[in-house]
């Protein structure tokens, strides 16, 4: 799974891997139970490694420091220095190291626990299925390749939502507003009043409509986003399937309706990137 899986899943792995260590209490029973179970295997992964070169560190320390009196040289005590140096140094490259890897014993762990959109969920749980799998390596290759598209679409479709959505009133607030306005003209009748409340209301105008577009391309970004996540489950199920046929060569692995959705919601992100860019700009 290394280098294979999606950068975003191993990143939110990797933040929930860090939790299990933090030590804060009162943690959600599902939480508990995938801290258990990761930390159980990290230390069938880690554990003997780490104490291994604990004791050797050890071993060398004191060593250094059991030697200084015979050698009587001041020499000694940066020997002694550099040991510690490179222990912690070791440490923390092996630390780094294993925050870069997530195999599929990790991620199962972790998984119930993680906080995933719908598509990343559907994609973490087929990527489980896909390393269970005996593909050939090049099968293999455009499967990761094509489910890694479809986060990848997801993701910027989230980035589409997300500038469409900041800061937007829905269009009853706005019609509340004019509203408002609309009734302070009928009760004024003093001129310069009345030009600031109309201009006032022009301006409103513009904003419903405003509103309104984004909001419209709101609707429009959920509806991709939920056709991506079907598109995955579709292909978790249908990975989930081969893993139950009697031979799991590939034979029958249709990637075109994957290929078909990705190069959809590419056009329609594009499409929508511009709708938000252009009332963004207008508003």
């Amino acid at each position: 799974m290394d280098g294979r899986i999606h950068p975003e899943i191993l990143r939110l792995a990797d933040e929930f891997a860090q939790y299990t260590w933090s030590g804060k209490s009162g943690p959600a029973p599902e939480h508990a139970k995938a801290i258990k179970a990761y930390q159980s295997l990290w230390m069938k992964q880690y554990g003997k490694g780490c104490f291994a070169w604990f004791v050797f560190y050890g071993v060398a320390f004191v060593g250094a420091i059991a030697v200084k009196p015979m050698l009587g040289n001041p020499s000694v005590n940066y020997a002694v220095l550099s040991v510690m140096v490179l222990g912690l140094l070791h440490a923390y490259l092996g630390y780094q190291r294993s925050r870069k890897q997530l195999s599929t014993d990790g991620l199962a762990a972790l998984l119930p626990a993680l906080d995933l959109s719908p598509v990343q969920r559907a994609y973490s749980e087929a990527a489980l299925v896909l390393c269970s799998l005996n593909l050939p390596e090049e099968t293999a290759d455009d499967v990761w390749k094509q489910l890694n598209r479809l986060v990848d679409e997801e993701t910027r479709l989230r980035s589409v939502r997300e500038r469409g959505s900041v800061g937007l009133s829905t269009p009853a607030q706005v019609s509340s507003e004019m509203e408002e306005i609309r009734k302070r003209l009928d009760q004024t009748n003093d001129a310069m009043t009345r030009e600031a409340l109309e201009r006032s209301f022009e301006i409103c105008q513009g904003r419903l409509q405003s509103v309104r577009d984004l909001s419209l391309v709101v609707e429009r970004v959920d509806a991709q986003l939920e056709m991506l996540a079907q598109s995955m489950r579709g292909m978790r199920d249908t990975l989930q399937r081969l893993s139950t046929a009697p031979s799991d060569t590939g034979l029958g692995l249709d990637l075109q309706p994957l290929r078909d959705t990705i190069a959809h919601a590419s056009h329609h992100t594009q499409a929508l990137e511009a709708a938000v860019n252009e009332v963004r700009t207008l508003g």
